[in-house]
């Protein structure tokens, strides 16, 4: 079952090799226990990204610069999200930096399948040995830049 396919508590209890007694007492408390946590976690999620929505817009508006806390990346790319809906796609070419994944880290490891559901063209994928924040550090932007650079004359190149 995919990670996020409802679940029944039927198929909860199936899973669970169908207890009896206070063990389907316990496991039925642990479901909804879970269903629970999700739905509050979905409803802070909402909530949390209305508000910033909000005043992201506000900033915008105004033109004044953005607090530090609302410049991380994570927080504007999540409002431009919402503002410009799904990005459409792109039936070009793309060269996909991919930087190492960094297990202390709350966000997700990128996925290469994520982007080849956008990309319609070839994907290229240029993996790095640092991590997101340290790819516009030196030296790790000297090798993007480099890697950039080749695959523009790469496509100049097939382009001739």
């Amino acid at each position: 079952m995919a990670g996020r396919e409802w679940m029944t508590l039927a198929m909860w209890l199936e899973r669970c090799g169908r207890p009896t007694g206070l063990e389907r007492l316990g496991r039925t408390a642990h479901y909804l226990g879970f269903r629970l946590k999700r739905g509050l976690r979905y409803l802070r999620g909402r909530a949390r990204r209305a508000v910033l929505f909000r005043v992201w817009e506000h900033y915008r508006k105004t033109g004044k610069t953005l607090p530090f806390s609302l410049r991380r990346p994570n927080h504007a790319n999540r409002c431009i999200r919402m503002m410009r809906g799904p990005m459409p796609p792109y039936d070009g070419d793309a060269t996909y930096f991919k930087a190492g994944f960094n297990p202390n880290s709350k966000l997700h490891p990128d996925s290469q399948g994520t982007w080849s559901e956008v990309i319609g063209g070839k994907l290229t994928t240029v993996p790095l040995s640092c991590t997101h924040t340290q790819v516009i550090r030196e030296p790790q932007v000297r090798a993007v830049a480099r890697e950039l650079q080749q695959a523009l004359e790469r496509e100049r190149t097939r382009m001739a």
